[in-house]
């Protein structure tokens, strides 16, 4: 949603000069509630867009979703079932690649399908806490190769993605996702290739977790600071970017 222009901000005390604190809440909240029609059409077009997105799909009442996400807490499937559940119902399994035992997957568990790789159901809790603790490193091999999608817009052509381009306008982080995913995707084949080729591997049950078991060794090295173009990677988590201030990849894993 593009932001009102610096004169109406400046109205509620809120210019580009000025830092959000609780102190201001007041002020945000006066111009949250009369800003909500500008929200509310944003909501109702992505609300559509999402609809014909399911339909696009052959998405049909009772259908079975696998939703696939990085972890931590099951947020992103309780807010997709929520949107999703006054349109029709879905039967949606959540697959995730680490849950935490935290009050709020507790919670959800209850009213949600949800199932962790790495959990205290599989591993050991210190590993689930390793994995947390290093979550901003262990998100950036999760990195899409593309701009994050912030809404949907359904038109007589088909549903279009809406990207927020903002903070990755020459598309460097892009490339260096599509460089990593690359890199995963061969060290995947490989390691299928190396097992299928070694008869004596007969619990293939323990792949998954042994194939993803990498990351977990990477993570108990002693960590060593971050350089060339990795280092030099900024706003890649665009949800928490600010234009006021660049967020260094490398301060994050400091």
């Amino acid at each position: 949603m593009p932001a009102p222009a610096t004169e109406v901000m400046e109205q509620y005390g809120l210019g580009d000069d000025v830092l959000l604190s609780p102190a201001l809440h007041a002020r945000m909240h006066a111009f949250l509630l009369d800003y909500r029609f500008k929200i509310l059409m944003v909501c109702r077009r992505n609300r559509r867009g999402l609809f014909n997105y399911m339909r696009e799909l052959g998405l049909q009442r009772g259908a079975r979703v696998a939703l696939v996400d990085v972890g931590w807490h099951g947020t992103t499937q309780e807010a997709f079932e929520t949107a999703v559940r006054p349109m029709t119902h879905l039967n949606v399994q959540g697959y995730y690649f680490c849950l935490v035992d935290s009050a709020d997957t507790t919670r959800r568990r209850q009213s949600h399908a949800m199932q962790g790789l790495f959990s205290t159901k599989s591993v050991a809790d210190s590993v689930v806490r390793r994995l947390y603790d290093s979550r901003v490193l262990v998100e950036l091999f999760f990195t899409a190769p593309h701009n994050s999608i912030i809404g949907l817009d359904a038109s007589p052509a088909g549903v279009r993605w809406l990207e927020d381009a903002r903070f990755d306008s020459k598309g460097e982080l892009a490339a260096a996702a599509a460089s990593v995913a690359e890199g995963m995707q061969a060290y995947a084949r490989d390691q299928v290739m190396a097992r299928l080729a070694n008869s004596a591997i007969t619990d293939s049950k323990a792949l998954p977790l042994e194939r993803a078991w990498p990351l977990v060794d990477l993570l108990q090295r002693t960590r060593k600071p971050v350089s060339g173009t990795v280092a030099a990677l900024k706003n890649f988590d665009s949800w928490g970017a600010t234009r006021n201030k660049d967020a260094l990849l490398q301060d994050a894993l400091a």
